[in-house]
């Protein structure tokens, strides 16, 4: 059995909830559609094609983190701060002039 790794099962979560939310929002807001044109229309909005837009238009890409995801190297839980790094040069203008 392959092997899933814990950032693939959260897309697939949020997958699911996207798709759920936007259905839910269509058969709520086109109580008269028929299903296929819900399903057509779900199809549309949860596209790549349109979340690129959506996302391009709020300029989510500043926000955006395109990097592989390491959890011993580049991540920290929500409410953690990383260690302060002190500047090289105050570190030497102290070791050279401890006064």
């Amino acid at each position: 059995m392959a092997r899933v790794t814990l950032p693939g099962r959260v897309e697939t979560i949020g997958d699911s909830f996207l798709k759920f939310a936007i259905t839910a929002y269509l058969y709520c807001a086109q109580p008269i559609v028929h299903e296929g044109k819900l399903s057509h229309l779900r199809s549309k909005q949860v596209s790549n094609l349109n979340l690129y837009r959506l996302g391009r238009n709020k300029r989510l890409g500043a926000r955006m983190i395109a990097s592989k995801f390491e959890p011993h190297d580049n991540w920290l839980p929500p409410c953690h701060k990383p260690p302060a790094t002190r500047d090289v040069s105050s570190t030497v203008s102290t070791i050279l002039n401890p006064n």
